[in-house]
């Protein structure tokens, strides 16, 4: 125990160390816990669209994006997490939930594993991530709504794309529109 205080770890590292020898033991395999300790997250692989939140959110690199040509992979590795929330919090779907089981085997493998694949859609013109093809979908449903909404926001360009190719539509519109209400 002496060495563990002189070593700097995180905490899923530090946790690890704690348990490693449990597993020689047979524990149980689920091991429950309270609502403000660790737990097992669950994923809702329907209402997951891919965004990225909670990667881009997760301070020990537990969740991670892999994007290789035109899929993005999301992972998870248990034995990483720090158990904070971070990806819970920031999910916009709110597809990740915590359930108040500790899966203790699972955790000492330290394997990392799949969730979930998405189509990428790529900018046609510099081959930029726009996002993934469920997520561009709900937003060009949304965007139909909009009483402003413009044909061109839908179509396959990054943000810089589109600022080169309609910026100049954009500033003309609007003065357009400027000078027949002065008129």
């Amino acid at each position: 125990m002496e060495k563990m205080k002189n070593e700097k770890m995180n905490r899923p590292e530090l946790l690890y160390k704690l348990i490693q020898d449990l597993k020689k033991k047979e524990p149980r395999k689920e091991i429950p816990t309270s609502d403000l300790l660790i737990g097992r997250l669950i994923f809702d692989k329907d209402l997951c669209y891919g965004c990225a939140a909670c990667a881009k959110n997760c301070p020990e690199e537990a969740l991670t994006v892999e994007d290789v040509e035109n899929i993005r992979t999301i992972f998870y590795n248990f034995s990483k997490c720090a158990f904070c929330g971070k990806c819970i919090r920031n999910c916009p779907k709110d597809a990740i939930s915590k359930e108040n089981v500790f899966d203790l085997p699972g955790f000492l493998t330290r394997k990392t594993g799949e969730i979930n694949n998405f189509n990428l859609i790529l900018c046609e013109c510099c081959n930029e991530v726009i996002g993934t093809e469920e997520q561009l979908k709900e937003a060009a449903a949304d965007m139909l709504k909009l009483p402003e909404f413009c044909e061109y926001e839908l179509e396959k360009l990054c943000d810089k794309c589109k600022t080169k190719k309609f910026g100049n539509k954009w500033f003309l519109f609007n003065e357009k529109e400027k000078n027949d209400t002065e008129k």
